[in-house]
């Protein structure tokens, strides 16, 4: 019993970290598309921070679309 229970477990520890990396890896994509669009859009954000000094853009980490 304690064989199977073990098995189970490590594939279970398996699963999650390989859904650790995806997450930490569409983070990272998601971060550079945030990057990419405040270079893009950096002069309207320049505009913006005009009227609302400090403003910048939010990223929010756990979004998914």
């Amino acid at each position: 019993m304690y064989i199977a229970h073990s098995a189970l477990r490590n594939l279970h520890k398996q699963q999650n970290s390989k859904q650790c990396g995806g997450f930490i890896r569409e983070t990272k994509h998601r971060y550079n598309g945030y990057l990419a669009a405040c270079k893009k859009h950096s002069q309207t954000i320049a505009d913006i921070q005009r009227y609302m000094p400090g403003w910048e853009p939010h990223f929010s980490v756990g979004a998914w679309q």
